[in-house]
């Protein structure tokens, strides 16, 4: 899903870059435009515009070729992956041999369909000329476009992740609770539960201890504090996730999530 979604930016912006060169070079190289800028500096912009505008074009053609041929895969993968969760739930086995078939079936009508498709209905001369017009279309850019691609999937990828913390109780009373719960959930595709560090500290900003989480299903962790080490005061947990990600917030871009809960504790 990443991937679709960083090949969805890559094109975003490579068509945002088309329409704009297109624009200026049509509004340069009108009649009325032409006549306001000298001629060797006026042709350069064109030529430049003009470069940028067919290059971008290209590349947003190239991926989404790219995306046609990869998609009939992913569907594949999705469904073995589905497949597979329903025969381990129906049979309740997690034998290595249902991942097999769960990849066997839905690969194999894949390639069967394609083999139909492309080898039977399809002339053999003009599977290769779609070929060749493939390929020279695609040669002088795929590298490119291959790039930019990686470097979105990477970015998206990165920015594909969930924090929370949560404190219960909020007001806490020794005689009733003996711990404050401290629950952290974790989600996307790139959460790593090993980099978060969680802190106590006192209402003052003292450091009180680091809670040491201990994980609960995938994506959740918790830690117990024992009310009877604490005092009456009110205290911070504070959540530290080193993650670069972009908010509204000054300075917009950040590179570590910082949350904080606060409770206190009483008689």
């Amino acid at each position: 899903m990443t991937l679709l979604l960083a090949v969805g930016v890559a094109g975003f912006l490579w068509a945002s870059v088309h329409v704009f060169s297109r624009g200026l070079w049509l509004g340069i190289t009108s009649s009325g435009s032409s006549n306001q800028l000298p001629d060797n500096i006026g042709t350069a912009v064109s030529k430049r515009l003009d470069s940028a505008a067919s290059t971008t074009y290209d590349l947003v053609f190239t991926q989404w070729i790219g995306v046609i041929v990869i998609a009939p895969f992913l569907a594949a993968f999705l469904a073995s992956s589905a497949l597979e969760l329903f025969l381990r739930s129906a049979l309740g086995s997690t034998s290595a041999l249902l991942r097999v078939i769960s990849i066997i079936i839905p690969f194999g009508a894949l390639i069967t369909v394609l083999f139909l498709v492309f080898f039977q209905r399809l002339p053999a001369k003009g599977v290769r000329r779609s070929a060749v017009e493939f390929l020279t279309v695609v040669y002088k850019r795929w590298l490119f476009s291959f790039a930019s691609i990686v470097v979105f999937w990477i970015a998206v990828t990165e920015a594909c992740f969930t924090a929370h913390l949560h404190v219960y109780p909020t007001v806490a009373s020794r005689s009733q609770q003996r711990y404050i719960q401290v629950s952290v959930s974790l989600g996307g595709a790139a959460s790593d539960p090993s980099r978060v560090s969680v802190a106590l500290v006192s209402g003052d900003g003292a450091n009180v201890q680091e809670l040491e989480l201990h994980p609960l299903v995938e994506g959740k962790q918790i830690a117990l504090i024992p009310t009877g080490q604490l005092s009456d005061r009110v205290y911070n947990v504070v959540l530290r996730y080193p993650r670069f990600f972009i908010d509204l917030n000054y300075p917009f871009w950040h590179s570590e999530v910082r949350q904080v809960e606060a409770f206190a504790v009483r008689p």
